[in-house]
C-alpha cells in the first residue's frame, strides 16, 4: 500500500471512519483499564475490615457490574455494533449520574476526594461531548457505515 493508495477520489482524504485515534483510546479505556482499575477497588473493598459485610459485598458487585458494563460497551464500540454509541452514550451517562452523586456526596467532607470526583466528571463530560462531535464517530457508527466498517474486524 502506497500512499497514493489511501487517497480516495481526486486525491482527497477519505472520510474518517473505523476504530482508530480517540475512540481506539476509548475502547482501551473500556475495556482494559476500567477493568482493571475496578478489580484493584474490589481488593480494596475486600480488605477493607471496618464496614459490614452486606455492604462490601455490595460495594463490590456494583464494582464489578459498572466494569462489566464498560468491558461490553468497548467491545461493542471495536466490533461495531449497530447499538454500540447509543450503549456508550448510556454507560457514560450512566457514570456521570453516579459521578455527580458522588461528587454531592464529597461535597460535604472535602478534601482531595472531592477534587478527583469533579476531575473524573470532566473527563466523563469530554468523553460524551466527543462521542457527540466527533467525525470518526458519527461516520463509523452512521447506519450505512456501521456494516462497512466491521468488515473490517471479520
Amino acid at each position: 500500500m502506497t500512499i497514493g493508495d489511501s487517497l480516495g477520489p481526486e486525491g482527497k482524504r477519505p472520510k474518517l471512519y473505523g476504530v482508530g485515534g480517540w475512540l481506539a483510546f476509548l475502547c482501551v479505556s473500556l475495556v482494559l483499564l476500567t477493568p482493571m482499575a475496578a478489580l484493584m477497588r474490589v481488593v480494596g473493598i475486600l480488605r477493607n475490615r471496618n464496614g459490614e459485610p452486606f455492604e462490601l459485598i455490595f460495594e463490590a458487585v456494583f464494582v464489578v457490574t459498572i466494569a462489566a458494563f464498560a468491558m461490553v460497551t468497548g467491545v461493542g464500540l471495536v466490533q461495531i455494533w449497530r447499538k454500540a454509541l447509543r450503549l456508550a452514550k448510556v454507560y457514560l451517562f450512566v457514570n456521570l449520574a453516579l459521578g455527580l452523586l458522588d461528587t454531592i456526596a464529597l461535597a460535604e467532607v472535602g478534601g482531595f476526594s472531592l477534587a478527583q470526583s469533579v476531575y473524573q466528571n470532566v473527563v466523563i463530560t469530554a468523553w460524551i461531548a466527543y462521542l457527540y462531535r466527533s467525525e470518526r464517530v458519527r461516520n463509523t457508527y452512521a447506519r450505512g457505515t456501521a456494516q462497512e466498517a466491521a468488515e473490517v474486524f471479520r
